[in-house]
């Protein structure tokens, strides 16, 4: 049962005698038989459970605040403006609410995601309604749009510090009757 308790929880085992019972106590988790204690120490989020959580929480919007707690006091994205005016937590949740504003109903499925060591990848799909504020200098359609997307996340001491993304931001644009610019 130890083996499968390490394989499960990425902290890491203080001492062991035995397996039982184990409950949380604090951001621990204790087990204990008679013969037994066993403390697993540190965050026990993968780094998959980290982003599903954020999705969840941030993007799909039940709790903006958790990226204060799984994103990284340097958190930075590569392809965005944002990105040089600020860091961090509040740069997680400034391109979750900024999206918010302009696709009010919006929410975002992770189709696929893949992980090694500190790095996960994944592909997710962005749903919404175009009322908010104007994108790519269209004012709001009122469209339903979809918007797909394959990004690289990297980890560091358990919390979200980088992300690359590519998204079909032109399919974007034609879904919302945007034209390009000729250069």
């Amino acid at each position: 049962m130890l083996l499968e308790t390490q394989r499960l929880y990425s902290g890491s085992v203080e001492s062991v005698s035995g397996f039982d019972r184990c409950q949380h106590v604090g951001g621990n988790m204790l087990t204990t038989t008679p013969n037994l204690i066993a403390v697993v120490t540190g965050d026990m989020r993968t780094p998959e459970d980290t982003l599903t959580q954020l999705y969840e929480d941030v993007w799909n919007g039940s709790n903006p605040n958790t990226a204060n707690e799984l994103v990284h006091e340097e958190y930075q994205i590569h392809d965005r403006e944002l990105a040089a005016e600020m860091q961090g937590p509040a740069l997680y949740r400034a391109l979750a609410s900024g999206t918010r504003d302009i696709f009010p109903d919006m929410t975002v499925t992770i189709d696929d995601l893949m992980a090694a060591d500190e790095k996960v990848a994944l592909r997710w799909t962005m749903t919404g309604t175009h009322e908010g504020g104007p994108l790519f200098g269209v004012e709001p359609t009122g469209q339903e749009v979809e918007l797909t997307a394959i990004e690289i996340n990297r980890f560091e001491d358990g919390k979200l510090i980088e992300t690359w993304t590519q998204s079909d931001q032109l399919g974007l644009m034609q879904q919302l009757g945007g034209e390009l610019e000729d250069s």
